[in-house]
Formats: structure tokens, sequence, C-alpha cells
């Protein structure tokens, strides 16, 4: 039986949405709500089989709180890489 997991705001967001159920090894899938705005500017219901709607709920969670930490990351003027992993501690001017 299908259940309803969460509401992508448009076809993009909802695509990224399954796309990260799809590689925790959820399947889900995306419906326009009636009578919201057709085609690619309409918000997007995303559904699940009720086997997996805790999974996807944590996976969406873990995902939220990792995108939060990247964007904290960036406004801070970090980068992904750790320069200190890259060899940080070498004379710049060396090659």
């Amino acid at each position: 039986m299908a259940r309803y997991l969460t509401t992508g705001s448009n076809e993009l967001e909802a695509d990224i949405i399954v796309g990260r159920l799809s590689e925790a090894g959820i399947h889900a899938w995306q419906q326009g709500i009636l009578g919201g705005r057709p085609g690619y500017a309409g918000a997007r219901d995303i559904y699940v089989e009720e086997s997996d709607l805790e999974a996807a709920q944590e996976a969406l969670r873990v995902a939220r709180d990792v995108d939060e930490q990247e964007l904290i990351s960036l406004s801070e003027g970090k980068t992904r890489i750790d320069p200190e992993e890259e060899g940080a501690d070498q004379d710049p001017g060396a090659v």
C-alpha cells in the first residue's frame, strides 16, 4: 500500500528526493498535486510503500542533516576537502 512521504515544491526537487531514496534502496514515486500547477512548476507529492515509510523518513532526515552541515561549512568559508589532508603542511611554493 502506498504511503505519503513528503512534497517536493516542484518536479526538480521531487526528482532529487526520489533519487536520494533510490540511492538508499527505497522505491519511491511522485505524483502531481490535485489543483496544483501542472507540469514542472507544480508541487509533487512523494510516495513510498508502507513497509518502507520509516526507512524513507530516516533517509531524508540524514540527507537533510548532511545538507545543513555542508551549507554551514560553505557559509563559514570551508571547502569539502580538508586542507590538512591535502598536504597543507607542505611548502606552498613546492611543486
